[in-house]
């Protein structure tokens, strides 16, 4: 996306993270995800099970749909924060309402966000 510029590096950064957790969260790579992590600070091995159970039985990301939507959804999240394509494409809302406006965008023109828009209809919902 030419909107993840120079300005942008914070989104796009955060933007790579959460793709690379749910990478790692469902491929069970616990190593992966705390290698950053300082020592006494890491995702205990408990904690991490929890997760890996809340995943699966919470909101069930069993099935590659549902994991695809769900990394959909981390890719373009952070699209809303970036003044450029929120001005543009949802003129009138306020930085702090970065998340109403990417739902805006997605609702009156879902065609700007291909990865979105060729979600199966029930997975926009979420």
């Amino acid at each position: 996306l030419s909107y993840f510029d120079a300005n942008a590096e914070v989104q796009r950064s955060q933007t790579y993270g959460a793709l690379l957790s749910i990478l790692w969260l469902v491929s069970n790579q616990h190593e992966h995800f705390i290698r950053s992590q300082p020592e006494d600070e890491q995702l205990t091995k408990q904690a991490w099970a929890w997760i890996q159970e809340w995943m699966t039985e919470g909101v069930k990301i069993t099935s590659e749909e549902t994991l695809d939507a769900m990394l959909t959804f981390m890719a373009i999240h952070a699209l809303g924060k970036i003044k450029e394509f929120r001005e543009e494409l949802a003129p009138g809302f306020a930085p702090q309402m970065h998340d109403v406006a990417l739902a805006h965008i997605l609702e009156k023109q879902p065609e700007v966000v291909p990865s979105f828009l060729r979600l199966p209809p029930h997975h926009p919902r979420l």
